[in-house]
Formats: structure tokens, sequence, C-alpha cells
């Protein structure tokens, strides 16, 4: 549960909502759901991501309660879903770096290839661990895709973890920042380190 955190809406005009943002994370299986309440000039903002049986997935955004702004769901919202899955579990529950939907292919010391696989659906990742064996980066080119002068691109995203203390019995990053990677540029579209994780069975 996230508080009070800051989220680039729209990098081309770099509108920025504060908002608060729930995330759901499963470890049975690849699956996330986020909400987030905001607002836009005074007007309430709530925003879900989602996925549904077609193997889409998606994000919603409403005004005002009733107003339908934006809708996007399809194929490639799946692969980026299952992506988010595993950059938000290994920070929080680090028994997803053991599911049985991910493999690995070992690059070197300090840096691992990731492999996440769904309903024949997968996305790949480069881990990259600290001295001490910390992960302090997820980095993948499957997740992100932007419209750039007309033309759907896939761009780089990347997922960074800082500030580890020991919470519930783990070494847990207290720092969660998220980032677009251009051609020419890399955007922190989330940044936060107010945030409270809880586990449930």
């Amino acid at each position: 549960m996230f508080t009070d955190t800051e989220f680039v809406f729209d990098a081309t005009s770099g509108k920025v909502l504060n908002m608060k943002y729930d995330l759901w994370l499963f470890y049975d299986e690849p699956y996330r759901s986020a909400y987030c309440q905001s607002s836009m000039y005074g007007v309430p903002f709530d925003g879900m991501d989602y996925c549904n049986d077609d193997l889409e997935g998606g994000m919603k955004g409403i005004l005002g309660k009733a107003i339908k702004i934006f809708d996007v769901c399809n194929k490639q919202g799946y692969q980026a879903g299952i992506l988010s899955w595993f950059a938000e579990s290994i920070t929080f529950n680090p028994s997803v770096l053991f599911s049985r939907y991910v493999e690995y292919e070992i690059i070197d010391d300090l840096h691992v290839k990731v492999i996440i696989s769904s309903n024949g659906v997968s996305g790949t990742g480069i881990i990259t661990l600290n001295e001490l064996g910390a992960i302090t980066e997820f980095y993948s080119d499957d997740r992100q895709v932007e419209t750039i002068n007309g033309i759907e691109t896939a761009i780089g995203w990347r997922c960074e973890y800082e500030d580890y203390r020991e919470e519930h019995g783990i070494l847990q990053a207290h720092t969660v920042r998220c980032v677009k990677v251009y051609p020419e540029k890399e955007l922190i579209y989330f940044d936060s380190n107010n945030f409270n994780v809880e586990y449930t069975k």
C-alpha cells in the first residue's frame, strides 16, 4: 500500500499525479492487480491495472467516478503484467524467485537472465545484484511499449531497489523506483519510499 506517491501520468506533457496506490501480488500464479486513487484538476481519478481470460492485460482510468477516459487492453499488456508481477514481487516476496513460472540463465556473478512464462506468454529480463547478493535492479526490453511519432515502439523498462532493511524476517527494499528507458532519455515515473507491506494466506 503506497501513500503520497508521485506518478508521471503523461510522459509527453509531464503531468504528475499524487496518488494512493494499492498493489496486490499473488504467489501461486503470475497475477497482479493495482488500484490507484488521485485527482485531476480537483476531479477524482481512479485507475486500475487488470487482465482478462483472453490473456490480455490493461489499464483503465475513470474520472469523476463515472467517465471512462481510457481503457487500453491488449496481448502486450498481459506480457507486461507478468513481468511487473516478477519485478514487484522480488523485493516484497522474494519466494517468487522459486516460482515454477520462472527460469534463469546465469550471465556472470552479478547478472542473471530471467524468463517468466504463463499460459504460453513469456517475457525476459535481467536481474542485477550487488556484491552482498542484494537485487538492485530488474531490466526488461519486453515490458514497455510507447507511441513514438505515431508508431508503437518497444522501449526499455527498469525497476530499481534501494535501502534494504529487515521486515517480517526478510531483507526488504524500502525504496522502489520505476524507469522508462527511451533511446534519448530516461524517465523516472514512479518513485516511492512511503509504503506498507501486508502478507495474507
